[in-house]
């Protein structure tokens, strides 16, 4: 497709709001995730929940460098998990 032709239909679809707001979504979506994660240590769930990322989001998960950068939705498993174990209270 030229390229003229890819900047209007961005335009018109609204691809463009999209694409700037795409890091501030990011960036709330992951602090999301650790306000869950704060919960389920709360309720004293925090050693089970590390255990099912361990188990089952573990595999897929690849680290992504300059994260508050991205749109990256959730945070590495990995972080997740090590808050979750090695401190009392992760929160």
């Amino acid at each position: 497709m030229p390229r003229g032709l890819r900047v209007i239909t961005l335009l018109a679809n609204g691809g463009l709001v999209v694409w700037l707001t795409r890091e501030p979504w990011g960036a709330y979506w992951r602090s999301r995730e650790h306000h869950a994660d704060e919960y389920a240590a709360k309720l004293g769930q925090a050693g089970k929940l590390a255990r099912f990322l361990d188990t089952n989001a573990l595999d897929n998960d690849l680290p992504v460098p300059y994260i508050w950068l991205t749109d990256v939705s959730h945070p590495p498993v990995e972080h997740r998990i090590d808050r979750l174990e090695h401190e009392q209270n992760p929160f």
